[in-house]
């Protein structure tokens, strides 16, 4: 570890270091992303605050993009359930009128025959 340190002048030329001071300073070398503001980064006076800030933001929207989808996700799901529930009632429903109507009919021809027993006593 002592020979990594004591190398580190010989490992990085100085002149390597002052051209990325350079860069850094001055964002000549930043690559432009769709997000990024070219004015924001012109007259930013620190440009890695700028950057990591712009990091940030498209992170941040990557989150709420990530949490909406989420959210719409459950409410697709929650619709869905209703959705069912709903069909299930409906099938139900058309049951209980079919038996209503069989019963219907089966208490008129009981009452039919009912009154032709009592004629026929």
């Amino acid at each position: 570890m002592a020979w990594v340190v004591s190398d580190l002048p010989n490992a990085v030329p100085r002149n390597v270091g002052r051209s990325l001071k350079k860069e850094l300073c001055s964002g000549v070398g930043v690559v432009q992303l769709p997000g990024n503001s070219p004015a924001l980064l012109r007259n930013s006076s620190n440009v890695f605050a700028t950057m990591h800030s712009m990091r940030t933001m498209r992170e941040v929207r990557k989150v709420l993009r990530l949490a909406s989808w989420d959210i719409q996700e459950k409410f697709r799901v929650a619709i869905s359930q209703r959705r069912a529930e709903v069909s299930k009632a409906e099938a139900q429903e058309k049951l209980a009128d079919a038996a209503i109507e069989w019963l219907t009919q089966t208490a008129a021809r009981s009452a039919a025959i009912q009154s032709e027993v009592a004629c026929a006593l």
